[in-house]
């Protein structure tokens, strides 16, 4: 039985809406003038910019510095460059633009703001002492709204180095109407987990179901909570406990199938078989997927053998066997539709833009394998890796138009032939390493699928084997009986 995992920011979702709040809070801070004196190209910018077209921002405001046009707006459209980075997934370039502009005297930046977002970005890298250090740097004077956000993070950093008192005392800090402060409990609640520390890691648990917070990643979280909780309490065998906290599981949660499965077990640890098969029931019609699933096909005659129905305990454990064997055959061949399948887009994008978050029906090769390869996008890491693939066919995209656009002008400025010949070169070179990139970033992806699927295919096989080992069991312990 799993248990909790460590949270480090509220989800994608909200990832990339921070992202984009990046961005947007800093050219807010930095502004004062009117948007009529603003020179047309940074409004153009700032149009595809809140349209989350972050190439086209980068685009106008890049040919605008080339053109020298910003003017007495260049520190604005510098911030605009940095958030817009920053959302396309620049971090380097993002950071680099922000540590400039808060190097400079007088600089109209909201420093605050900037040394947050700039500990954000080197906390999303693994760099606790460079986060620590940016955050540092922020005013103690500052209670805008980042500072819950930047009291998180501190926190956070104490409790990756292991110090929960410290992460703790934090909470005074982080008012009861922010998430922050709930997102921390998690986190504690984890940790204590993590070291077996069942009853506090039960208290703060709790303490994100008396959350005031009502918007649907609060909600989540508490089911997150709950599920948790109900495990930590299996493990110090308050079975009953347990049976509550699952029970407040909502039916459409995401861990709706976690949460019934601890709550079949909670009532195994009462010795209430009857009332334990009723949730192993349920799971059991559902896709195997899902490990809790693929766990429950095992639980649900062992609860029958307890209650000595040998007969349905026999035909289930034998049910349960071929329902995986069938399974594994379809991840085996999911496998080698990874291995063998094109990874990349269908010509022309298929209508999937840059901005256009993962679309797998775009990307994944068909087939029956599909639902095993939809699963996958589940995983962080997976995402992105898939992210970067779509930012980079996006990209050759957008050179294989700038490489025809060059051809036509060519032809009808032939005075600047050298000059066009010069970027065609440089043209072609980026495609090269665009298209180096490319096969990267699929084999990345291949090998990730491709582990997690190995990994499904050992739980399977895994399951296969316990299932066998139990009809060979009920077999010699009950003999004739079990078929009775």
């Amino acid at each position: 039985m799993a248990g909790a995992k460590t949270l480090a920011s509220p989800g994608r979702s909200s990832c990339q809406r921070l992202l984009l709040a990046a961005g947007l809070l800093l050219i807010c801070g930095a502004t004062q003038a009117t948007e009529t004196a603003r020179p047309l190209r940074y409004r153009t910018a700032l149009f595809y910019y809140f349209q989350q077209d972050y190439f086209a921002t980068l685009t106008e405001l890049m040919t605008a510095q080339q053109l020298d046009l910003p003017g007495a707006f260049a520190d604005h459209a510098e911030l605009l460059r940095a958030g817009a980075s920053l959302s396309y997934g620049l971090e380097n370039d993002a950071a680099q633009v922000f540590e400039a502009l808060l190097s400079e005297p007088g600089a109209s930046a909201d420093r605050d703001r900037a040394w947050f977002y700039l500990g954000k970005l080197a906390w999303q890298k693994g760099a606790l002492d460079r986060c620590e250090s940016d955050l540092d740097k922020m005013a103690p004077t500052y209670h805008g709204e980042l500072a819950p956000q930047a009291n998180y993070l501190r926190a956070s950093i104490s409790l990756r180095r292991g110090d929960k008192q410290l992460a703790a005392s934090y909470d005074t800090l982080l008012p009861l109407d922010s998430p922050w402060l709930y997102y921390l409990y998690y986190n504690l609640g984890a940790s204590y987990a993590a070291g077996q520390d069942w009853s506090a890691a039960v208290d703060y648990f709790a303490r994100i179901e008396q959350s005031p917070l009502t918007t649907p990643e609060m909600t989540a979280l508490r089911d997150k909570a709950l599920t948790a909780s109900g495990y930590a309490q299996l493990a110090a065998k308050q079975f009953e406990q347990a049976a509550i906290s699952f029970s407040k599981v909502r039916l459409d949660s995401p861990l709706v199938e976690r949460a019934l499965l601890g709550y079949g077990w909670a009532y195994s640890g009462m010795a209430d078989y009857r009332s334990a098969i009723t949730p192993w029931q349920t799971l059991a019609g559902r896709s195997l997927l899902n490990d809790s699933v693929r766990e429950a096909l095992l639980a649900l005659p062992h609860a029958h053998e307890h209650l000595g129905r040998w007969r349905t305990a026999l035909g289930q454990y034998r049910h349960a066997g071929a329902v995986y064997e069938a399974e594994l055959a379809k991840v085996l061949a999911a496998i080698e539709v990874l291995r063998d399948g094109d990874l990349t887009l269908q010509p022309g994008l298929g209508g999937v833009t840059a901005q256009d978050w993962l679309n797998a029906d775009h990307i994944l090769p068909p087939g029956e394998q599909l639902p095993y390869l939809h699963h996958l996008m589940t995983e962080h890491t997976f995402r992105l890796a898939m992210r970067e693939l779509q930012d980079l066919q996006a990209t050759a995209h957008f050179l294989s138009g700038a490489s025809g656009r060059l051809q036509a002008l060519s032809a009808k400025e032939p005075d600047h032939t050298t000059r066009i010949g010069d970027l065609q070169t440089r043209l072609h070179l980026q495609e090269r390493q665009v298209q180096d990139s490319l096969l990267d970033a699929q084999s990345r992806i291949r090998s990730l699928a491709i582990t997690e699927l190995e990994r499904q295919a050992t739980s399977l096989q895994r399951a296969l084997g316990q299932s066998r080992l139990a009809v060979a069991r009920l077999y010699d312990t009950a003999g004739a009986g079990a078929q009775r």
